[in-house]
């Protein structure tokens, strides 16, 4: 999670993460992951959307305050 911290706050990189990767390898990464993405959204303005979501996957975008998503319908 430090790569994703680093890419957001340092660099301005959006980063896709696999949630339920993450759950699966170690809870306690799991319940870190969900500690920085409150940071990113609260302290440095990152936005985190939901791309996809299934029983193995559970896709997420996180981008920085810099990057504006365009939603299209």
């Amino acid at each position: 999670m430090d790569y994703v911290f680093d890419q957001i706050v340092e660099e301005n990189n959006p980063v896709i993460l696999d949630l339920k990767f993450i759950e699966k390898q170690s809870e306690k990464d799991f319940r870190q992951a969900g500690e920085i993405l409150k940071l990113l959204r609260h302290q440095y303005g990152a936005e985190a959307i939901l791309l996809s979501q299934s029983e193995d996957k559970n896709l997420i975008i996180i981008t920085p305050s810099r990057v504006k998503l365009i939603r299209k319908d």
